[in-house]
């Protein structure tokens, strides 16, 4: 989850969602986009499933 400027956990935003989303479809990997954002690898591999069967609903 990411941090605010005080260390605290946060819920992600939807442009940070967006951003996941886009750098996943340039061909970047969950680790990487994680080291280029403020979410967790963990959140990353969540939300994309998510999104993913989101989707196919």
């Amino acid at each position: 989850m990411p941090q605010s400027a005080d260390g605290k956990r946060r819920e992600s935003t939807k442009l940070e969602h967006i951003e996941v989303i886009q750098l996943h479809a340039e061909g970047y990997t969950y680790h990487q986009i994680a080291d280029c954002t403020a979410i967790s690898e963990s959140n990353i591999v969540q939300k994309s499933f998510k999104m993913v069967n989101d989707k196919d609903s």
